[in-house]
Order: C-alpha cells, then sequence, then structure tokens
C-alpha cells in the first residue's frame, strides 16, 4: 500500500500514520504480519519488482559431472575386481556363484544411480514465485560402523495456495528461511534453486 500524502511504501500491518511524513492513512482494513506472509499482494510486489526478471535469467543448476564419472570409476574398479575374483577358479562352486550375484547387484544399482543423474540433468525446470512456509531436517543411519546422512525439506506456498515439501540441498536450504518470498526453481520434486529479492 502507498502512502495517500507523500506515496512511499508503507509496510502491511504497521500502524494507521506513514512511517515518512506522519499522514494518516485511509480506514481500510489492515493486513496482519501474519496475513501478509502469503498474501495475493505481497505476490504482486514481488511479481513487479525488477529483481525477478534478473532471477529468471540465472541458469539452472545442474548435477555435478562428478555425480555421473564416480559410478563410472566405481562400476570399472567393481568389474576389474570381479574379473579377478572369478578367474581364481574355474568351477561353478558356491563362491563364484556368490561373487557373481554380488557383482550384478553392485552394477544394476551403479547403473541405476547414473541413470538418474542424467533423467535429472534432462528434466525440465520449474520456475515458480513461493513464499517459504517451513524447512525441516531428516537423519537417517549413523552409528557404530556407519555414519549418517542428512536430508533437508523446504514447504513452500505459491499464490494459488497450494502447499509443496521438496527435497533439497544443504546450500539451498541455507538461503531459504521461514517467510522469505522468492523465485523458486524446482526440478524431478528438488528444490535446486531459490533466489531472494
Amino acid at each position: 500500500m502507498k502512502c495517500p500524502n507523500c506515496g512511499a511504501l508503507a509496510k502491511k500491518g504497521d500502524g494507521r500514520f506513514c512511517s515518512h511524513c506522519a499522514g494518516k492513512f485511509p480506514d481500510v482494513p489492515r493486513i496482519t504480519p501474519d496475513e501478509w506472509t502469503t498474501h495475493s499482494e505481497r505476490f504482486d510486489e514481488a511479481e513487479a519488482s525488477a529483481w525477478l526478471a534478473t532471477a529468471q535469467a540465472l541458469p539452472v543448476p545442474s548435477v555435478s559431472i562428478f555425480a555421473i564419472l564416480l559410478p563410472l570409476v566405481f562400476l570399472g574398479v567393481w568389474g576389474a575386481l570381479g574379473s579377478l575374483l572369478l578367474s581364481h577358479t574355474d568351477q561353478w562352486d558356491l563362491f563364484r556363484i556368490g561373487a557373481m550375484c554380488i557383482l550384478g547387484l553392485g552394477v544394476i544399482g551403479l547403473l541405476a544411480m547414473i541413470t538418474k543423474a542424467i533423467r535429472f540433468m534432462r528434466a525440465p525446470a520449474e520456475r515458480s514465485v513461493a513464499v517459504v512456509i517451513d524447512e525441516r531436517i531428516k537423519v537417517s543411519g549413523g552409528g557404530d560402523d556407519s555414519s549418517a546422512t542428512t536430508h533437508y525439506y523446504v514447504t513452500l506456498e505459491r499464490r494459488d495456495g497450494k502447499r509443496e515439501e521438496f527435497e533439497t540441498t544443504e546450500g539451498v536450504a541455507g538461503l531459504a528461511t521461514a517467510g522469505d518470498i522468492g523465485l523458486a526453481v524446482m526440478r524431478m520434486r528438488t528444490l535446486v534453486a531459490f533466489h531472494r529479492p
């Protein structure tokens, strides 16, 4: 809302007088700070601002080349070790059958990782102005013989009121704070970037 006296942009929910000229605002329904978080006027301001065009032009983050090369290297090493193991005997004993099963499962797992990374890179990116509603982390694993894995999640709300939770990285989660509005970039149910004004 703009002040009718001086034209300064007033913060929503901040009293009945302009903080710039002390002029009285007209008696209109006030928007509380909580309502302002996802109010349509806030989306209007964000979509009309200059930063949005700049954020829209930024490239979409992609999967690191190491996400593909690393599994390929492991695949090569795994195959070489498998060949060595299988060359130790000419008979089809239980050891050889077990080794082949383990090698086969390893190859299938590595190929699945590579396929997922390629599908992720080829998936279309969706850009949308959204408000960060909540963020959470989920820690799995961890013990005497394994390290813990941390997963990051961010809940976004768009102009139409639809809320969705997306998995994201630690870096993006650090930029997205509850209550922030910005340009969210999603790819395959993953929040890959969040650009704030």
